[in-house]
């Protein structure tokens, strides 16, 4: 858009190719986003970049492995430990009030 940026855009070692967005691709992107409820935060720069890269992988890859609409949410993994279950909290309680009592009855 300025003379600076052409003049760096000349001096490339490379030549640039200039892609227009897929409508169908933006479509995608688009309606892909609604879905997972993204939508309301992504600029149309954003939904453009998104769907530009859609179009490339299906061109140069096939869309056999990418998901037509979101996965399900699934709980995070961690590698701690469940909590202890109630039950598991009132077996610990009374474990240590019979360990408490047992040790003022061997003080005594």
């Amino acid at each position: 858009r300025d003379s600076n940026a052409r003049m760096v855009l000349e001096t490339l070692s490379f030549e640039l190719q200039v892609v227009s967005v897929d409508p169908e691709a933006l479509a995608f992107v688009t309606r892909f986003s609604k879905l997972t409820g993204d939508f309301q935060r992504l600029s149309g720069v954003d939904l453009k970049v998104m769907a530009l890269t859609y179009q490339l992988e299906k061109q140069f890859n096939g869309t056999e492995h990418l998901n037509e609409k979101p996965r399900p949410p699934q709980a995070p993994k961690c590698d701690s430990p469940a909590p202890p279950s109630e039950e598991e909290e009132n077996n610990a309680a009374e474990e240590e009030e019979a360990k408490e009592g047992r040790e003022e009855g061997e003080g005594e």
